[in-house]
């Protein structure tokens, strides 16, 4: 008697497993169209298997058939923009035109009378809305200070699903990662239509001047429509001041005759922005600027070189 169950077992599930191959449904099982666009579900049958192919509407479990073979069943003005492409006797595909957001949801390919399950796909129906917005940026840059905790927001106006905003940093002339924290997301129903939503990113972190000329870039994720994903980049402009005092040099150690030229060099650390130099001779401006500068015939006493650079000063 074990033999005999073991055996029957045997044959139920080789059975079952035969005819599951029987059917191709459409892959990947998650799809995605443009509203206003077309899309086509692709299933197919072994030409060994004599049951006809069929189309439901399995949205929030209805099962309603729409097609079978090629002959529509349903007649809700829902499917007035479906159709079915039958090349042969082992293909029927699903066809969509003019797509709207009521035409998204599941739909089951499957074999009319077999007890095998179809297969199915989530069809979404996508909308692109506006341009990824990043701010604050000027001029394809955002502006950040080295030390302090700065924010970046990106904006998605207008798309369905709701998207999740991704962001990615590269150094400059490095490799491309994901940023995966100080991140945040808030969306909501767009009130132009109602049937799309907006998302705001938010970026914050910590930027030192290794993130200088370095990209930042978000993208907006979770359609699956064939486009590129919309996306938008920035440089970052890391401002940080110089890591030391500005130091003059070519100082004669003596009093000097007023006939010889004397040459003072100021040199000071890298810093964004670019450097500011100025020269004071005994606390007065002096009208020459800028890396060095000469004077002829004078003593040299009490000259100072100020650094500026944004909101830094160094003597």
């Amino acid at each position: 008697m074990q033999k005999l169950t073991v055996f029957v077992t045997t044959v139920i599930l080789s059975y079952y497993g035969c005819q599951s191959q029987d059917l191709i449904g459409p892959s990947p099982a998650n799809q995605g169209v443009l509203r206003g666009g077309s899309h086509t579900l692709t299933c197919s049958k072994s030409s060994a298997v004599e049951n006809q192919l069929l189309w439901e509407d399995d949205t929030d479990g209805r099962a309603i058939l729409i097609f079978l073979g090629t002959t529509k069943i349903s007649a809700e003005p829902k499917y007035n923009n479906f159709e079915v492409i039958s090349g042969n006797a082992e293909e029927l595909n699903l066809a969509i035109t003019a797509a709207e957001v009521e035409d998204g949801g599941v739909y089951n390919c499957k074999l009319a009378g077999s007890p095998i399950s179809g297969q199915g796909v989530t069809l979404q129906i996508e909308v692109v809305g506006s341009p990824l917005q990043m701010t604050p940026m000027n001029g394809g840059k955002v502006t950040v200070t080295e030390g302090e905790t700065s924010s970046i927001v990106c904006t998605a106006t207008g798309y369905r699903p709701v998207v999740t905003i991704k962001w990615y940093h590269k150094m400059s002339g490095g490799q491309e990662i994901q940023i995966t924290e100080g991140l945040s997301q808030i969306d909501s129903v767009n009130p132009s239509d109602g049937d799309t939503s907006d998302v705001v990113g938010t970026l914050e972190y910590t930027a030192n001047k290794a993130f200088n000329d370095g990209e930042v870039k978000c993208v907006a994720t979770g359609l699956h429509a064939e486009i590129d994903k919309p996306q938008t980049t920035a440089i970052l402009d890391v401002q940080f001041c110089p890591t030391t005092n500005a130091v003059i040099t070519g100082c004669p150690s003596a009093p000097v005759s007023p006939a010889r030229a004397v040459t003072l060099s100021c040199q000071s650390a890298v810093s964004n922005p670019a450097l500011r130099l100025d020269w004071y001779a005994n606390n007065v401006a002096q009208s020459q600027t800028g890396a060095s500068t000469t004077q002829v015939g004078i003593i040299i006493v009490g000259f100072l070189c100020l650094v500026w650079v944004g909101r830094c000063c160094y003597y």
